[in-house]
């Protein structure tokens, strides 16, 4: 499975939202009105994506407010 692949089955298994058939939601604030995740999930998405990724890798992207919309978690983890 391709790493974008595994990041959205983890988004699809927390928060029942399909990144890839919604496309529109990419850019979107995870925490904002339109997606309203809650943040204990976001706490688990990031467990799991440490689990499959490596914990250093979120890191600066958590410092820098990075980790907020899915397209940046994405770009994240291709840099």
């Amino acid at each position: 499975m391709e790493k974008v692949e595994l990041v959205n089955e983890i988004f699809k298994k927390r928060i029942n939202i399909d990144f890839e058939e919604n496309k529109e939601l990419q850019r979107e604030k995870l925490l904002g009105n339109k997606i309203g995740c809650p943040v204990r999930e976001l706490v688990l998405i990031l467990y799991d994506l440490e689990q499959c990724f490596g914990a250093e890798r979120w890191r600066d992207s958590i410092i820098n407010n990075r980790f907020d919309t899915y397209e940046n978690i994405i770009a994240t983890l291709n840099t």
